[in-house]
């Protein structure tokens, strides 16, 4: 985890899964790096995200994991159905599928080395 998660914050795990065809995979990531994450990236409360990949037979299977101090500021991105996914059309033009709802979990411990 980031050095910036520090013991006693509160911190909100939103995971979300998608799949996407191998010759989608490399597009679809260039999109979240450059367009998702930028635009989460300047929101406050945003921690980091992390993109998850599993090479399978039909494709790729995705999951992303992002990291927020609140569910307020993951209002600041995901509106006020925190628990719907944001996919936009573009985005999904280049998935196979992809999960309509996201989890959210608070962190409850890590560890440090």
């Amino acid at each position: 985890m980031s050095a910036d998660i520090k013991q006693g914050i509160t911190v909100i795990v939103r995971l979300w899964r998608a799949r996407v065809s191998q010759a989608n995979c490399a597009a679809y990531l260039n999109y979240l790096e450059q367009t998702v994450f930028a635009i989460v990236g300047d929101i406050d409360g945003f921690i980091e995200a992390e993109i998850l990949r599993r090479d399978e037979a039909d494709g790729v299977q995705l999951v992303i994991v992002s990291r927020w101090e609140s569910m307020a500021a993951i209002r600041q991105y995901a509106g006020d159905t925190p628990e719907k996914a944001v996919v936009a059309a573009e985005a999904q033009a280049m998935l196979q599928s992809f999960a309509h709802d996201v989890e959210h979990f608070e962190l409850a411990r890590r560890s440090t080395d």
